[in-house]
């Protein structure tokens, strides 16, 4: 602060990769063993929304069943007893 003005001299080093387009990508595992049941009673299967959450569902896990009503849940429940069963 003696009225000195420093001076800092600062170098950029720049670097660019480029990745062959066919570097293999490592691929999800798809539990198997897991079923889902998304219960809704306003599910609508011709919904484009509807249809985005089944397929982010379905890209997890293998088996997912929506079911409309609660005895169509519950229906779904007793017939995969050898399953782990989520429901959303």
């Amino acid at each position: 602060m003696g009225g000195k003005e420093s001076k800092q001299t600062v170098s950029k080093l720049t670097t660019s990769a480029t990745v062959p387009s066919t570097v293999v990508r490592p691929s999800r595992r798809i539990a198997e063993n897991y079923l889902v049941i998304w219960a809704d009673e306003s599910i609508d299967s011709k919904n484009t929304d509807c249809q985005n959450t089944l397929d982010e569902l379905r890209s997890v896990v293998n088996d997912v069943n929506p079911c409309a009503t609660s005895t169509e849940c519950i229906g779904c429940l007793n017939d995969n007893k050898e399953k782990i069963s989520f429901v959303i």
